[in-house]
């Protein structure tokens, strides 16, 4: 995993923190966590690691979506979070 995408992903998952985000934050701590643990050891993601990376990219995409437009129901991230934590 590059160092811009380890990096990307720290800050993605400080700023959700930040703002107290927590929808987001639940995804984007495991996606963190996932994505450093092949950062530091240096090893090529799986298939699965990307398609989860992805979901997770994705589930963050529409929890931010839902704070410009409260009306949207806010997503449920426990399955991707859950995909992300055993991953890493």
């Amino acid at each position: 995993v590059p160092e811009t995408v380890f990096r990307a992903c720290h800050t993605l998952h400080g700023s959700l923190t930040m703002a107290g985000v927590a929808a987001g934050v639940a995804v984007a701590e495991p996606l963190h966590e996932l994505v450093a643990a092949l950062h530091n050891s240096h090893q090529v993601p799986s298939a699965d690691a990307i398609a989860a990376a992805g979901e997770g990219a994705q589930a963050i995409e529409a929890v931010v979506a839902r704070l410009a437009a409260p009306d949207l129901p806010l997503p449920d991230t426990a399955a991707v979070a859950a995909r992300l934590v055993a991953l890493a």
